[in-house]
């Protein structure tokens, strides 16, 4: 066991490392029994139509993009969960551009780990799942804020290989009819700044159009701007070529009432009209035991799906289950502790079902798929959790990502 076990990590180290090696994901989720591969699908497919018919048109080049966002907590913040929906679309459709970042080294926390922002000054940031910082947050959960006029960001694309070169960046920002300052771009191997597009632009969305590719770039404030501060939520990377841009929005310990209160994000989410969203939330939720109210989480999950519906009616919702998270209780008189599963798990997952049918959405039961009851203990063993079993290895995160994104294929397939 120990020995296939020890293989099956080296394997699962490669497709971390290496896009091409995730193909062996598949034979890899197979030697593990506890995982339900007879259960992956997507129930109530039949709601994906509107995301059907994009992928369809854009092999039928109607369309020339197709925009997936996966939207979630820490599950999704690093990235790993969403890359092998990224991979599997992106070589099957085309590589239309890296999508959705944020510059989480000057906010001081984790991201995904093919590219890197630095700054030359210190900034303040915020994230939607805390009231510390008195900043909004939009399309990515987060936010930046200085008020330096010399400040600036500088972004390097780590990942070669899957990444195409950038030729067209969309920064999200504060109003500039309020106090936000305008921006230009600067490239490395191009001589002049890069000036907005007004015609595309608006006061919370700054779209540069390059001249060249490049896989860097730095963001500056306009000398002449009126403005007294910066403020910024991302940035979209896009190539001009066709094919699939898979976002991936992750906040450590949001929850579906973080994103809700929002109102930055459902309005830039709004305006990139995505062809299918991931809804991955409810671990938060389901941890906070002392605080969680069954009908206040359905009350909530109304309120947030309503607005999305109304602000995306031809947008393809999947609402994902929470994995088996465990707890951790220390035992008395002793300072070890032991684990057992979170107990308000199952009652979230029963409710985010009962919401995917009633809005008509599709709806993906990871927690079944994974095992079911106090199955995280098993991905545990297996190596594929984190010490206190409340989140997945890379390795772990890659394979629920594949599972994911199987499901999704067979249902477009169907």
């Amino acid at each position: 066991m120990l020995k296939n076990l020890f293989k099956i990590t080296i394997l699962l180290n490669l497709c971390c490392n290496n896009m091409s090696a995730q193909t062996n994901l598949d034979s890899i989720i197979n030697q593990f029994s506890f995982i339900n591969q007879n259960t992956s699908i997507i129930e109530y497919s039949e709601n994906l139509l509107a995301f059907k018919t994009a992928i369809l048109n854009l092999k039928l080049k109607k369309e020339s993009t197709v925009n997936i966002f996966h939207i979630g907590d820490s599950h999704v913040q690093a990235g790993f969960y969403s890359e092998p929906v990224k991979y599997d679309f992106q070589s099957a459709l085309g590589n239309a551009g890296r999508g959705i970042v944020f510059p989480y080294q000057a906010a001081g926390t984790n991201g995904p780990a093919d590219y890197y922002f630095g700054s030359n000054v210190k900034w303040i940031s915020k994230r939607n799942a805390t009231n510390k910082n008195n900043l909004p947050t939009g399309i990515t959960g987060h936010a930046i804020y200085n008020n330096s006029k010399s400040a600036s960001l500088k972004f390097r694309q780590k990942d070669t290989i899957a990444n195409k070169l950038i030729e067209r960046i969309t920064i999200f920002h504060a109003s500039t009819k309020d106090s936000n300052y305008v921006y230009l771009i600067k490239l490395s191997n191009y001589n002049n700044f890069v000036l907005r597009d007004e015609n595309e632009s608006n006061e919370m969305i700054s779209i540069f159009n390059l001249p060249i590719g490049t896989r860097e770039f730095t963001l500056l404030n306009k000398e002449n701007s009126d403005g007294i501060s910066s403020t910024i939520y991302g940035a979209l990377l896009e190539s001009n070529d066709s094919g699939i841009i898979v976002n991936s929005i992750g906040v450590n310990g949001a929850e579906y009432k973080h994103y809700l209160k929002s109102k930055t994000f459902f309005q830039q989410l709004n305006s990139l009209k995505p062809d299918l969203i991931i809804l991955s939330l409810g671990t938060n939720e389901a941890y906070n035991a002392s605080k969680f109210e069954p009908s206040e989480f359905s009350n909530c999950l109304d309120s947030f799906f309503i607005i999305l519906k109304s602000s995306l009616p031809k947008t393809s919702i999947i609402i994902t289950a929470a994995p088996a998270v465990q707890s951790k209780i220390k035992i008395p008189r002793s300072r070890h502790y032991r684990f057992h599963e979170n107990k308000n798990i199952q009652i979230v997952n029963e409710i985010l079902k009962l919401q995917a049918e009633k809005h008509q959405f599709g709806f993906w039961n990871f927690y079944v798929v994974m095992g079911g009851q106090n199955s995280m203990k098993k991905w545990a063993n297996a190596g594929l959790t984190d010490s206190k079993m409340i989140h997945f290895s890379k390795s772990g995160y890659l394979m629920q990502g594949k599972l994911l994104s199987n499901a999704i294929l067979k249902a477009i397939n169907d």
